[in-house]
């Protein structure tokens, strides 16, 4: 499996890191650091449960005592000879790629020490677009996209692997299907097998993607598997299942040798967007429109965290009929950094932080959506429309 979080804070101050090579881009700006207010959550949507199952609702965070949140200097734009990133991943030796529309690249590792306006790049190959870019080792690469399951729209350019560091891209096929290209999305997760998401289910890799297997345990009928994630050993799985009326539900599974066992749900949301699992205590985290569900390790209880994300949720539950206005159409949260002492959250309003317990705080790129956060050389990267920018502390 491959690691989900590629680097991770250690406090809630995560130390500046160098900069690098990047052209300064107008907007969006960082935010000075906000100051922070104890803000308690809208009144609960009332919902109805699905299938039997609690409904969440929001609880008043704890009162501040140490608001220290990061923050950022103005975002810079990720750039190779003018080009912008379409996307981009680190390494498990924290090597950097970026993928444009000329091809992929890695930062020169012998710029590590160097002042980021010297930084130099190496084309590893003329493979584009290469979405949802994840690299198993420096050698084993793979990206790809699942379509959209209940549309028309076009298959997307299925699964790909690479295993020369990115010179050459081989599509690769499932078990079930061996002669017809495996239209999946790659998912980072930790340990030694390999996971992807396609419309059909979840395949799994033993091989360092060389053969992918479908894995019949983990179907759930009249619903798409959109994310997974595992705990620290691989021994359970939590993924999110979406129906045709959006409606989400999480599930568990535990591994038991060459099996899952029966997937046990949790709770549902309405069109949830991503799961994840955060340290240090193995905590449950599962986005969407409606706020950040939130279940301790070892705990039974969910919380709907909504403090302070008023302006990038829904105002109300779509399952109890809420028709969400034009300019909520677009709510939501897109990714969790989780962190020791530090939530980073990417959102449809820009990006939130929050020391686990406390409101969030809007910390830069106020108006843009951000999709995907990382830790890499240089600081913390976030896919927005357009491109990838880094975000430095100051």
């Amino acid at each position: 499996m491959l690691l989900l979080l590629l680097a991770a804070c250690d406090s809630a101050n995560p130390t500046p890191l160098p900069n690098p090579i990047v052209s300064p881009i107008a907007s969006p700006v960082a935010l000075p650091h906000p100051t922070a207010v104890a803000v308690l959550p809208s009144p609960p949507p009332t919902a109805t449960a699905t299938a039997g199952l609690p409904i969440a609702q929001p609880t008043p965070p704890a009162p501040i005592d140490h608001p220290e949140l990061p923050a950022y200097k103005p975002p810079l734009a990720i750039t190779v000879n003018g080009a912008p990133a379409q996307d981009a991943a680190t390494t498990p030796s924290n090597k950097l790629l970026v993928s444009t529309a000329n091809g992929l690249f890695r930062r020169n590792a012998a710029d590590d020490n160097a002042d980021p306006a010297t930084w130099t790049w190496q084309k590893l190959g003329d493979k584009t677009p290469l979405p949802n870019l994840v690299s198993v080792d420096d050698n084993t690469l793979l990206a790809g996209d699942a379509p959209a399951c209940d549309s028309l729209k076009p298959p997307g350019i299925g699964l790909l692997r690479s295993t020369d560091g990115g010179t050459t891209w081989v599509s690769v096929s499932g078990d079930d299907q061996p002669n017809t290209p495996l239209y999946a999305r790659p998912v980072d997760t930790s340990g030694d097998d390999l996971f992807a998401v396609a419309c059909n289910g979840v395949y799994r890799s033993t091989d360092q993607a060389a053969s992918w297997q479908l894995q019949p345990d983990l179907a759930t009928p009249n619903a798409t598997i959109t994310d997974l994630a595992l705990n620290f050993d691989g021994s359970t799985m939590y993924f999110a299942a979406s129906d045709k009326r959006s409606i989400s539900t999480l599930y568990r599974s535990d591994a038991n040798i060459n099996r899952w066992a029966t997937p046990l749900p949790l709770t549902s949301t309405w069109n949830a967007t991503f799961v994840r699992i955060g340290p240090p205590d193995q905590s449950l985290y599962f986005g969407s429109p409606l706020g950040l569900y939130v279940r301790p390790a070892g705990g039974q209880d969910w919380r709907l965290d909504t403090a302070g994300l008023q302006d990038t949720i829904l105002g109300g539950d779509p399952r109890s009929g809420y028709a969400p206005t034009a300019p909520q159409r677009n709510a939501g949260l897109y990714d969790l950094f989780p962190a020791t002492n530090l939530l980073l959250l990417g959102a449809s309003n820009g990006l939130y932080a929050a020391i686990p317990g406390q409101p969030w705080q809007l910390t830069a790129l106020r108006g843009t959506p951000v999709y995907h956060l990382f830790f890499g050389p240089g600081g913390l990267y976030a896919r927005i429309p357009g491109g990838v920018v880094l975000l430095r502390a100051k």
